[in-house]
């Protein structure tokens, strides 16, 4: 009886006429709705906001491997800036940084290096050693410079567009650390043809799954033999506004503290290769 009903109602409400004389009202009812939670949204982003630049007055990483940064003017392209000052930023790889951090490199190539958070980090670790910084984006690009000069080792950093295969061969010689996350375009730069001159480097590589599905079988492939493996899976926003304890935060509610360290709303892996003999001639 029950469905008969339903259906009977069905029959009346959202029959072609019906429909065609209170559809507009849906319509208008469904925009006011979506206007009212963009205006929620806007309150709390404003809010948040405000809250953050407090905390982050100085401008200065306070946490992570490149605690001490001055991070003040560049705003990353796609990332959040927010994270990149209280130091979480993409966390899940702070240790592969921490390794690389004991290790010797002739040279640091950065492909993809947005607003130059990490190339410009790195720089300031590794003293002396050129830092290669690529970016298809011209307004990365000068972002990343004014980056450098604000920490002073704009005379390490090397800066260019896009990164080719035919490049690869300029960093073949001794150990060098490669910091990828070129949006996809990392199965077109390392390939069958010139993963040997990679066989003494380190590199760290940004998968992006929703592009390449089978990103992390191929990287596998490509470097098992030359390579040690290890491979980490991105922390959802959710999971990093509930867990990350740090001090300025932990006080905060979970809106505000979600806003400081969202990073990105899909899932992504890392693989970390490290040379099985980065002293091979």
């Amino acid at each position: 009886m029950k469905k008969k009903w339903k259906y009977f109602l069905q029959r009346i409400l959202v029959n072609k006429i019906s429909y065609a004389i209170f559809s507009p009202m849906i319509f208008f009812s469904e925009r006011i709705k979506a206007s009212r939670s963009d205006y929620i949204n806007r309150e709390i982003k404003e809010t948040s906001e405000k809250i953050a630049e407090n905390i982050f007055d100085s401008k200065i990483v306070l946490h992570g491997p490149f605690k001490g940064m001055v991070y003040a003017k560049a705003r990353g392209q796609g990332s959040s800036y927010y994270a990149k000052l209280l130091g979480s930023y993409e966390k899940e790889i702070h240790p592969f940084i921490f390794t690389a951090f004991d290790n010797l490199y002739v040279s640091i190539i950065n492909i993809g290096c947005d607003d130059g958070y990490y190339a410009i980090g790195l720089a300031s670790h590794f003293k002396n050693i050129p830092v290669h910084a690529f970016d298809t984006n011209p307004k990365a690009l000068w972002n990343a410079k004014h980056l450098a000069a604000e920490n002073n080792v704009e005379t390490y950093l090397h800066f260019s567009g896009t990164f080719t295969n035919s490049m690869t061969n300029d960093f073949s010689k001794g150990r060098s650390l490669f910091i990828v996350d070129c949006e996809g375009d990392e199965i077109n730069i390392f390939t069958k043809t010139n993963a040997a001159n990679f066989q003494t480097s380190d590199l760290l590589i940004e998968l992006h799954l929703h592009l390449n599905p089978s990103a992390v079988f191929y990287f596998t492939s490509l470097f098992s033999a030359s390579h040690h493996i290890e491979i980490v899976d991105s922390v959802p926003d959710h999971l990093k506004a509930m867990h990350y304890n740090y001090p300025e935060i932990k006080d905060l509610d979970y809106k505000t503290r979600l806003f400081i360290v969202e990073e990105r709303e899909v899932f992504m892996q890392w693989i970390f290769l490290t040379a099985k003999n980065p002293c091979l001639e």
